[in-house]
């Protein structure tokens, strides 16, 4: 592969309200918000091809996630354990923001994930009916479990 495709991987360790991203040659760090995925995709668009890796962390990712895609630029949503077990091979055992930022973006280059698919236009909403349905069955059974071993009588 040419040197002018190779993308740079960029590490991102997505927190409820920050990111902790690893340029090639620096930390940075933004608003987990819409204006903070603006600065960080304006930074993106001088790099030239990229590819951004992150770990998937219970849904605090997924804005971020579709900014990219609608920004056309490739992306990666890690499970967690494979980064551990990652960073544990390479022997990073610490773990702050910094620390996961960078053993992602290590992660990237030399595994190359493939990107994920840009989902088809209702998917991302489809998916998440399907996520608060699969709550909701979630706590209907867990009252019904609660209300077999109640002492008092149902009513």
């Amino acid at each position: 592969m040419p040197a002018q495709e190779c993308p740079s991987f960029i590490g991102v360790d997505v927190a409820k309200l920050t990111l902790a991203i690893q340029f090639p040659d620096q930390l940075w760090s933004t608003a987990n918000t819409a204006h903070g995925h603006a600065a960080f995709l304006a930074r993106l668009k001088t790099l030239g091809p990229v590819h951004v890796i992150c770990e998937a962390t219970g849904g605090y990712e997924r804005a971020l996630v579709l900014a990219l895609h609608q920004a056309g630029m490739a992306v990666s949503v890690i499970n967690p354990r494979q980064v551990r077990d990652f960073a544990r091979a390479c022997g990073r055992l610490a773990k702050t923001d910094a620390i996961d930022a960078s053993i992602l973006r290590h992660y990237g280059e030399k595994l190359r994930p493939p990107p994920e698919p840009v989902p088809a236009e209702g998917e991302a909403e489809f998916a998440e009916l399907v996520r608060a349905r699969q709550e909701l069955v979630a706590l209907v059974t867990d009252e019904v479990n609660r209300r077999e071993h109640a002492r008092c009588p149902h009513s």
